[in-house]
């Protein structure tokens, strides 16, 4: 068995997930939850700290549990750590307001959906030591690694032409603005580099 699921049933129980970053420029992390199809309303506190204390001052957010879709990965941003790689830090979940048994649960695995750089999770489990977070490191790097985007949604039209007698913003379009031919030759230029999609 690859992935189990663990639930954060007692108030205030605590999930944690100590690893050591793989880049620079940590900026969150992005974790799979699993809702058993419902909509529970309970707290739930994500933290982030480093083992060295001085990295990153310790960061949390607290939310709904109803804010999760199940089996989709929850976003967890945190101010950017430029030097993190090779740091050591753990995060945590922490469930508040858990009422009648009813929460939702993070799943754990052993496979290459494992968060990044593991070390070890807590409350330790002898059958599951090698599991943890199904989770992946979230990194904002300032600087573009390509001097173009990889993707373009190109419109003809820079405004609708339904001209709708209802539409809030129909006294914005009195004239149609095109995209002009410089535009138009330049990015077809860098389509037929491979620089754009």
């Amino acid at each position: 068995m690859d992935r189990l699921p663990v639930a954060l049933i007692g108030h205030n129980s605590t999930l944690r997930q100590y690893f050591e970053a793989n880049e620079d420029f940590l900026s969150g992390i992005s974790i799979k939850f699993g809702t058993y199809c419902s909509v529970v309303h309970h707290g739930l506190t994500l933290q982030i700290a480093a083992l060295d204390g001085e990295t990153i001052q310790p960061f949390h957010t607290t939310f709904s549990a109803s804010d999760l879709i199940d089996n989709e990965y929850y976003h967890f941003y945190f101010p950017t750590v430029a030097d993190s790689k090779g740091k050591r830090f753990v995060f945590s979940i922490t469930s508040t307001a858990v009422k009648n048994g009813a929460a939702v649960a993070a799943w754990l695995t052993h496979g290459d959906g494992r968060l990044p750089g593991h070390i070890s999770f807590e409350p330790k489990n002898e059958s599951a030591k090698e599991f943890g977070f199904e989770a992946k490191l979230i990194t904002s790097n300032p600087d573009s690694s390509t001097t173009f985007p990889e993707g373009l949604l190109y419109s003809p039209l820079s405004s609708c032409n339904m001209n709708c007698t209802h539409c809030v913003s129909r006294h914005t379009r009195t004239r149609v603005h095109h995209v002009s031919e410089g535009i138009k030759a330049h990015l077809r230029k860098q389509a037929e580099a491979k620089k754009l999609n």
